[in-house]
Parts: C-alpha cells; sequence; structure tokens
C-alpha cells in the first residue's frame, strides 16, 4: 500500500514492504516478479495474481549474514541477508528433468558485501564477493554486477564461481547507469553518466572497451568510436529481433544534449533526433528537427523510433528514414514514459495527467488512471488512480499484453491487463529508482 510500510506477505494492497532502493529486479517465465526487499533483509516473490510472499529472509527482519536450507519448501527463519539491492535470475531447468520454469536466485546482498545464490530447493549460500554490489543481470552465460565500491562492473562466472573486473583500470567508471545485454552476440553495454561514455564488454573473453564518447569530455559530436561525445548518457534500449538481424543497433537517451543518439554495430554514433543543446519543437529531418527533453525511447518491429519528448508533451516519431514528426500533439501532460507492443500500439506514462494513455490506429485514449491522484486499483481501467507515472514495459504473454507502469508518485509497480484490470505485482519503488531499465525477463 503506498506510504504504508511493513513486512506483510499478502495479495493486492494488503501486502507491505519497506525499502528504499531497488538496483534490479527479475521476472521468470511464469510472470513471478522477484525483487530485493532491502529495508526488511528479505527477497520477496510477487505472482502472477498479484500475492506477495517472503522468498528468503528472516522472520525478525534484522540484518545479517547466515545461510541455510529449506525444509520441504519453507525457508528457514535464520537466513540473513544485510540489505538487499539487485535480483537475477537464471533458468535451470535443463538440469531438472520434466520441469520448466525451475529458477536459481542470485542476490546483490550489498551490505554484506556478497553476491548470494539461492538455488531451485531453497538453498542460500555464498558465492562470491563484491564490493557494494548493486544491479546485477544475467548475461548469456555469467552474471555482470556494478561494483558501486569500485565504480566498475564485475563479471562473477557460475560455472567456477569468480569475480572478473570487466572494466579496464584505464576505463574506470565513475557513474555507471544502464546495463544492456545482447543476447545474440553476448556484449554487454555499459553508460557511464559522468565519464560521458558507452563501454562495451564482451561475455566470451571479458575484454572490454569505450566504444563511444570521450572519458571526462562533454559535447555532443557525432563520429566513430572516440571521436564521439555524450552530454549524462543514462538508459539504453537495444534493438535486435533475431541471430540473423544484422543491425543490432541500440538508442542512447543523451539527457543534457535534448538528443535522441544511434550506435551501430560498428561503434559509430550519430544523432537521430534533436538538435544537440537547443530545446525546441520542430519536425522534419534529424538535422532540423528539435527535441525538449525527451526521456524514454521505444522502438517497434518496423524499427521505426518513439520518443516520450516530456518538454514538449508530445510523442515524437523518428522514421526508418529518419525524418522526425509529432505523432501526438495534443491531449498529453508531461509524458515522460512509451513503451510500444507487437501490434504497434503505443502505451504513454502521461506524468503530469497521472494517466495510462493508448494510441493505436491514430486515436489517442485513456488506457488506465481516472486523473485523481491515488493508488486504487481495486477499479478497472479509467476509474483506476494513478500518481505522476513515469516509466513503462509491456510483454507479452501468449496472446495478452501486459503494461507494468512504474507509479513514481506512490512508489509502485502496477500491471494493467489487456482488459484494463488493475493488478497488484504493485512492487513499491523509490521516485529516485531507475528499476524499469533494469527489469529483466528470462
Amino acid at each position: 500500500t503506498a506510504g504504508q510500510t511493513g513486512t506483510d506477505d499478502d495479495c493486492g494492497t494488503r501486502a507491505r514492504f519497506n525499502f528504499d532502493v531497488v538496483n534490479s529486479m527479475a521476472i521468470d517465465a511464469k510472470n513471478n516478479i522477484y525483487f530485493p526487499d532491502n529495508l526488511n533483509n528479505k527477497i520477496r516473490r510477487i505472482d502472477a495474481n498479484g500475492c506477495v510472499s517472503t522468498y528468503a529472509g528472516p522472520l525478525s527482519n534484522d540484518a545479517g549474514w547466515a545461510n541455510g536450507v529449506s525444509l520441504d519448501g519453507v525457508l528457514p527463519p535464520d537466513v540473513r541477508f544485510r540489505n538487499p539491492t539487485g535480483v537475477a535470475l537464471v533458468d535451470v531447468s535443463s538440469t531438472v528433468q520434466g520441469s520448466n520454469n525451475i529458477n536459481d536466485v542470485y542476490v546483490s546482498d550489498t551490505g554484506n558485501n556478497q553476491i548470494r545464490k539461492i538455488d531451485s530447493y531453497g538453498a542460500v549460500t555464498n558465492l562470491v564477493a563484491v564490493a557494494e554490489p548493486g544491479a546485477i543481470v544475467k548475461g548469456a552465460v555469467d552474471l555482470f554486477v556494478v561494483d558501486m565500491l569500485n565504480k566498475a562492473i564485475d563479471r562473477v562466472t557460475l560455472s567456477n564461481p569468480s569475480v572478473v573486473s570487466e572494466v579496464d583500470p584505464t576505463v574506470a567508471l565513475a557513474s555507471p547507469q544502464g546495463l544492456a545485454v545482447d543476447p545474440f552476440s553476448n556484449i554487454l553495454y555499459v553508460t557511464d553518466a559522468l565519464r560521458q561514455v558507452v563501454v562495451q564488454v564482451n561475455e566470451d573473453t571479458g575484454a572490454a572497451v569505450v566504444i563511444s564518447g570521450t572519458l571526462d569530455q562533454t559535447g555532443s559530436a557525432d563520429g566513430a568510436a572516440l571521436i564521439a561525445k555524450f552530454d549524462q548518457p543514462s538508459g539504453i534500449y537495444f534493438h535486435k529481433t533475431s541471430l540473423a538481424d544484422l543491425t543490432g543497433n541500440f538508442y542512447i537517451a543523451d539527457n543534457y544534449n535534448n538528443t535522441v543518439r544511434k550506435i551501430d554495430t560498428r561503434g559509430n554514433v550519430t544523432t537521430v533526433a534533436g538538435l544537440a543543446s537547443v530545446s525546441g519543437n520542430t519536425d522534419g529531418a534529424s538535422a532540423v528537427a528539435l527535441l525538449n527533453d525527451p526521456e524514454h525511447v521505444a522502438v517497434d518491429r518496423a524499427g521505426n523510433l518513439y520518443v516520450a519528448d516530456s518538454g514538449n508533451s508530445s510523442i515524437r516519431k523518428v522514421s526508418v528514414s529518419g525524418a522526425v514528426s509529432t505523432l501526438i500533439s495534443t491531449g498529453l501532460s508531461y509524458a515522460q514514459g512509451v513503451a510500444v507492443d507487437a501490434a504497434g500500439n503505443l502505451y504513454i506514462a502521461d506524468t503530469g495527467s497521472h494517466k495510462i494513455k493508448k494510441f493505436s490506429n491514430g486515436v489517442l485514449s485513456d488506457f488506465a488512471g481516472s486523473g485523481l491522484v491515488g493508488s486504487d486499483d481495486a477499479l478497472v481501467g479509467t476509474a483506476a488512480s494513478f500518481s505522476a507515472p513515469s516509466a513503462l514495459a509491456v510483454y507479452q504473454d501468449g496472446g495478452n499484453t501486459l503494461v507494468y507502469v512504474a507509479d513514481t508518485g506512490n512508489g509502485l509497480v502496477r500491471r494493467i491487463d489487456a482488459n484494463g484490470a488493475i493488478g497488484h505485482p504493485a512492487l513499491p519503488l523509490t521516485p529516485a529508482a531507475t528499476c524499469m531499465s533494469s527489469i529483466c525477463r528470462v
């Protein structure tokens, strides 16, 4: 429940949480969400029906460092964590005959400087030591962890547990932000908002290099590799549909430049929308188009980009040919988030109006939220309430589209199903958290 802390395991708004940091969480194939309830020193799970359970951690909520083994699926009360802030899943179904959706859970136990493992039988063990581990993601084979103390990205091998820094000391990170994995080429990408670079890490060889940006220099120059410059690069959207898709481009919100940048497979950087350091509201070719505080980017199957141009309260479209147009110019109020489903429908987090909008077949409509500030999800669609929603993620569950919303003002993640029902995998988040960029599906 928004604004109420606690530890109660229950369904929907009856559940209680207590945390202020979520660096990463994970979603399994059955839409169960695993996340760190850091101030309660627990790992919690929200099932597809919105019911919350404690997956691991003490009954008392006391911090500590203790392992244990479950008995008949019940985790022992003496298992202890200390300020866990990140979770990743590894599917181990192939090792269990006749089973599917069997996962090992890996935890960034930040206060204990450990990566902990909860295996599919409930045994909690120490895996490796990492200094102040934060966001954790699963690559093709290994785990990757933000080492907050050393400002580095660490690889954690699973076959023979060990830690290797994935960033050369000459590329010391100052503020690692976005993490993205190319599952087809085993490449990890990291943005550093203070050092103004994008770092590429090869999962197979461990080689890490700056592929874009000039270390410690802000700017807006396009070009190859170290010629290009950024100004506060943060989130990354990777777009690759299959191994045969040779484009493999990814897109970066270059915040202070008011632009969207593209990095191709050769490392070349181009500005695909916006004019650096100039805010405005002008359509046209990429060289003349102007944006104002672009926040999020989504890409459809055809390769068209959609930009939540929040300062202009509009949604802009960047076609495959590079033409920038205003797709939606009215009916929005400081729209920050945008996502696109498999059918090409857009979902918009309209922060100022406290609503989720949907754009389909050229028509903008209210999808969820009454416009009144609140956290009521007992009602369907536009009868429900939000508070400053800021980001979205869309998942296809068979033939159904599920929309997950970062309801920032309420500190919640809400789920909207195809019928407009507001579910409560309602994961509380802090307004400053960037968890939506770290939601991982396995």
